[in-house]
Order: C-alpha cells, then sequence, then structure tokens
C-alpha cells in the first residue's frame, strides 16, 4: 500500500472538518503555491530546514484543497486543472531552487540528479495526461496506469532530502539520487502501461 493509499484513507476520517473549511478550494491552492515560492526563498538564503517547513505546509495546503473541494461538492473541471498546474509550478519552482544547495565535491553529479527528478516529476504525470488527450488510452482505464513512486512518495522524498541537507549533505544527496531514479523508473512504467493498454483495444 503506497502513501495515496494511506492519505485517501485518512481523508476520510477528516472529511467532516473538511466541510467547516470557509475558503474555496482554489484560494487553498494559491496558498499553496505561495508557500512553495516563499520556501524557495529560504532555500535560496540557505535557511534550509525553515524551507522545508514551508515545502510541508505547502503538499499539506496541496491535499486539502482537493478534499476541501470533495467535501463543500465544489469540484470543477477548472478546480482540477488549476491543482495539477499548480502542483507543476510548486514542484519546478522547488527543485530549482535545490539546484543552488552546494553538495560536498560532487556538484555537477548534483544538478543532473535533480535534472532526472525534474525530469520523472513531469514526465510521470504528462504520461498520463498525454494518454488521455490523445485518447491512447481510454478514460476508464487511465487508472491502471499505476507506478511505484507517484506524487505523494515524491514529495516525501523532497522534504525528507531538504530536512537530511540541514544535518548532512551526503545522505541528502543520496536520497534524492535514489528518488530521481525511482522517479524515471515511474515514468517509464506508465509509458509502457499505456502501450499495454492501448495493444490490448485492438
Amino acid at each position: 500500500m503506497g502513501i495515496k493509499e494511506l492519505l485517501s484513507g485518512a481523508s476520510q476520517a477528516i472529511m467532516p472538518f473538511a466541510k467547516k473549511v470557509p475558503l474555496h478550494p482554489n484560494v487553498l491552492t494559491l496558498f499553496s503555491l505561495l508557500l512553495a515560492l516563499a520556501a524557495t526563498v529560504f532555500i535560496y538564503s540557505g535557511n534550509v530546514l525553515l524551507a522545508a517547513g514551508f515545502v510541508a505546509l505547502a503538499y499539506l495546503m496541496d491535499g486539502v484543497d482537493g478534499l476541501v473541494a470533495r467535501a463543500r461538492k465544489l469540484e470543477t473541471a477548472f478546480g482540477a486543472y488549476f491543482d495539477g498546474v499548480s502542483d507543476r509550478i510548486v514542484d519546478f519552482f522547488v527543485l530549482l531552487a535545490m539546484m543552488t544547495l552546494v553538495w560536498p565535491s560532487q556538484q555537477m553529479a548534483h544538478f543532473a540528479i535533480i535534472l532526472l527528478m525534474a525530469f520523472g516529476v513531469f514526465l510521470t504525470t504528462f504520461a498520463v495526461a498525454y494518454a488521455d488527450h490523445r485518447g491512447a488510452v481510454r478514460k476508464e482505464d487511465l487508472k491502471k496506469m499505476k507506478c511505484i513512486f507517484e506524487r505523494p512518495e515524491r514529495c516525501v522524498a523532497i522534504l525528507a532530502s531538504l530536512v537530511a541537507y540541514a544535518y548532512d549533505p551526503q545522505v541528502s544527496f543520496y536520497i534524492l539520487a535514489v528518488a530521481a531514479a525511482l522517479s524515471v523508473a515511474a515514468f517509464l512504467q506508465r509509458f509502457v502501461k499505456a502501450a499495454e493498454i492501448n495493444m490490448g483495444y485492438r
């Protein structure tokens, strides 16, 4: 069971509280963006632990917006679109800021790992969205395109890397390296799954 499934179970328990949140889900999505931008400023300034706190809040807000939308029956196509775009912007700015951190004697490797992580982060989501857009996979089959390293796992890895950096940059580097490899593997897994599903239509 992945983090996504665990969060899904927990969301049912806090649904009554989500109904009482007075803010519109799109406002919460915007807050997630602003928190991530604040986190990038703290990363640039070298305050990595404070940045990690803001990244955690941004990820939390990202989960709450959808929960509030479902609880208050405010789900819209644009809200889902805005949430997805916001997720990519948050990931981009946090990873971009992390490129400015200094890893001992492995700076070029660090850049390569961040780029691979970004590749996996963006292409894993794109693989599903484009399969839907091009009709390569029917809407009812999109959920079959699961992967080993979904966004919740990627968020935890990025957050863990930031926290670890404050204590041991080498450990932080290794966390990112593993996350990057898993992100690329997740994209390949989804691509292959889309091809398998598509061939099943013939």
